[in-house]
């Protein structure tokens, strides 16, 4: 992510009454270099376990909490969205009508 864009998303973000701390981790997420990449329609599991694991696991709301419990075991398709680039560390899941996002990290390709 280039200075530019940094900026317009610090901006953004500000504007929508994050932290600053809120605002360093999540631009520290999502501009770090992933060597995993998956690619756009791939099928994915959620990887629930990983995913309870997470030290903010407990602060995460009840309905996202139900539905990845609810979803264990389903194979979705990963859907990129625009504004996150070509090898986005965020991406959705094309069957998940709520439109959460997920970090690939959290997620488990089919046949790998």
């Amino acid at each position: 992510m280039n200075r530019e864009k940094r900026r317009k998303l610090t901006k953004e973000l500000k504007a929508k009454g994050f932290s600053k701390d809120k605002i360093a981790t999540y631009l520290n997420f999502v501009t770090k270099d992933s060597k995993v990449v998956i690619p756009e329609g791939s099928k994915v599991k959620l990887d629930v376990d990983k995913i309870k694991a997470h030290p903010d696991y407990i602060k995460l709301t009840d309905k996202y909490k139900n539905w990845v419990a609810d979803n264990r075991n389903k194979v979705f398709t990963v859907k990129y969205e625009e504004k996150y680039g070509e090898s986005p560390n965020l991406v959705a899941l094309e069957e998940d009508d709520i439109g959460w996002l997920f970090p690939i990290s959290d997620l488990v390709i089919m046949g790998a």
